[in-house]
Formats: C-alpha cells, structure tokens, sequence
C-alpha cells in the first residue's frame, strides 16, 4: 500500500513540478574513432572544423590513444539542449570556448583541471539547438582529447549517482518574517548584512508583501552545496551579486527578467559551504525581495508518506502540499526511480 501511494505522489510531483531528466552522451576515441569528420551519437554530433587534421581517427599519443586536433572542433545538435561539455584532455591541450559566435558557455572553473575542462551552458534550460554549432579549439593550436561527456537535456542519465539529487528551499516573506536579521530553514540562512533595515520583518510596498532592503543581504550554510539562487522582486530591485569576496555564482541571463533574477553556481557540483555567505545588494540600495529559492545538492527522502501529517515536507508543521508546489512554493526532490 505504501509503495503504491509513493508512486503515484512522485507521479503528481514529475506533473507539477515539471522535473526534466537528464541524458549523458560519451564520446571516446577507443570506442568511437572513425574515418569520418564526424561521429553522431544520441542526435549529437562531435565534430572536427578546422586543421590538418581531416577525420576523427584514433591517434596514440606517447602511449594514450586519443583524437589530436590541430584546428577547430565543435559539438553540434539539431534537436537536444545541451546542458554540459566536458573535455578529458592530455596536458597542454587546447580546449577553449570560443566566444566570437556566441557567449552561450561558461568555463567551470573551480571543476576544471589541466586535463579535464568543464562548460556549462549560461541557459538554465540548456542551449538551444538552433543556434548552430559549439566551436572549440583554434587554428594551430594542439588538443589531445581522451574524452568527451555532453549533458542533454531529456532521456536517461547512463550513471546516475543514487545519493545525489536536487533539493529546493523557498523563502517567502508571507510565512517567514521575523523580527530578528535572519531566517533559516534546512540549514540554509537567508539574512540582512547592511542597511537600515535591521530585521526581516514584512513590508508593504505599493501592495506587495515583501522584504525590503537597502544595503547588503546574503545567503549561506554550514553544510548544503547550493547549486542556484532565485531572487523574485519588484520593479528597480538591486539583486546584484557581490563578486568582490569570489566569483563563484553567474547570472543566467537568459532565465532572469527585471523581476526575477537567477544565479547559478559555476561548480557544477554546488558551491562549496565553507567558502562563507554569499552576499548580494549594494549599501543605499533598494530590493524588494518577494521570494527567495535556494536550490541544493541533497537526495535524500525529506520525511515519511505522504499524508502522514506534519514533517511531510521535511520541517515540523510544514507539510508540502499538491498546492504549494502549483504556485512554486514547498519544497521538490529530483530522484531516479526504478521499477522492477
């Protein structure tokens, strides 16, 4: 009985909450080497465009078997969103984005290696397909590629890690005014950092329940990766994020409008929780905050069966119900599930 009424509760969570699945495509030239400029795999295509190099046959170099280019290379789909490319290299490869025909990708950073580049697509939906071909490399310039991973948006993830999921936290001003500078709700903290206004109390303005700001507020855990940051406002709020004390976050340009802003972590893997608050807002400046989603890496169940009560929704009276995710609220764990 149980596991019938979890079933058909996930199956109202994947309706509502609209959860999209993600597909991985590998290309390695051990496997996929051919005579060929290109190889197609899942509707993908890895391409050469540039170079003395004509075909994607394998080449062994010092001992690894690889695909040298000495030009141009590109990742291309005429119908899935890309969500990542990873670039598995041998030192001194030359794997850069390059940005003259779009800056639609962003290099991971603080995931990238000698060996190893990671691009994350700036478009929290993935990049769409119709803007051509993703080029790579650059005339003369040696890359010695072991491996390629492309995300996709849609299908099935090849190797889903089963502890590892994606968790959402809302911070809404109608529930979660307070008196005091801070509010915390699963171990993240969203608080006031300057200003005059000194607590979280609700404001009205023009209307609006929200948090008023005009100076400097944050974000932070002691113990949860955040993967990304919505703030939704009125008209002319400052959200901006402080990059002075680390450039961790990038805003996703694509998905944010003059009344909701959206940041994502430039570590795919969340950012890292010891490395403090993130700050956002500036001194003098005005935000009218109405809601805040703070989404994590976690995984885990958040409680027991639905319609067992309180808890249901991870915290002590706090339920998620079928409503408060309709209108964006409560709480939504990404998991792969599998029948047997």
């Amino acid at each position: 009985m149980n596991k019938a009424l979890r079933f058909v509760w996930l199956s109202l969570l994947t309706l509502i909450c609209g959860v999209v699945s993600a597909g991985t495509v590998v290309f390695d030239p051990t496997q996929d080497a051919t005579n060929a400029e290109s190889v197609t795999k899942d509707g993908i295509t890895f391409k050469r465009m540039g170079g003395d190099r004509k075909t994607l046959d394998a080449y062994d170099k010092d001992g690894t078997t690889c695909w040298w280019f000495n030009g141009r290379y590109g990742i291309e789909s005429t119908e899935k969103r890309i969500r990542s490319i990873t670039f598995e290299c041998l030192s001194g490869s030359f794997c850069d984005y390059v940005t003259s025909y779009g800056s639609y990708f962003t290099k991971d950073v603080a995931s990238s290696t000698e060996t190893k580049v990671v691009y994350t697509a700036n478009d929290a939906t993935g990049y769409d397909p119709a803007k051509g071909v993703l080029r790579f490399g650059g005339s003369g310039k040696n890359a010695f590629i072991t491996k390629v991973t492309v995300q996709y948006v849609g299908g099935d993830d090849p190797d889903p890690d089963p502890g590892i999921g994606s968790l959402a936290i809302v911070f809404d001003p109608i529930r979660d005014a307070t008196s005091a500078e801070s509010v915390t709700k699963d171990g993240i903290t969203f608080k006031r950092m300057g200003g005059d206004r000194k607590t979280l109390d609700a404001y009205d303005k023009d209307g609006t329940t929200c948090w008023w700001f005009n100076g400097r507020y944050g974000i932070e855990s002691t113990e949860k990766r955040i993967r990304s940051i919505t703030f939704e406002c009125l008209s002319g709020s400052f959200c901006d994020y402080v990059t002075s004390y680390g450039s961790y976050f990038t805003k996703d340009v694509a998905s944010s409008t003059e009344t909701k802003v959206v940041y994502t972590a430039n570590d795919a893997t969340g950012y890292d929780p010891a490395k403090g608050v993130l700050r956002f807002g500036g001194s003098g400046k005005n935000a009218f905050i109405t809601k805040v989603t703070v989404v994590y890496v976690g995984g885990e169940d958040p409680g027991p069966d639905p319609g067992t009560g309180p808890g249901t929704g991870g915290e002590a009276g706090q339920a998620t119900t079928i409503a408060q995710l309709a209108q964006g609220g409560g709480k939504c764990c990404f998991r792969h599930y599998s029948i047997h």
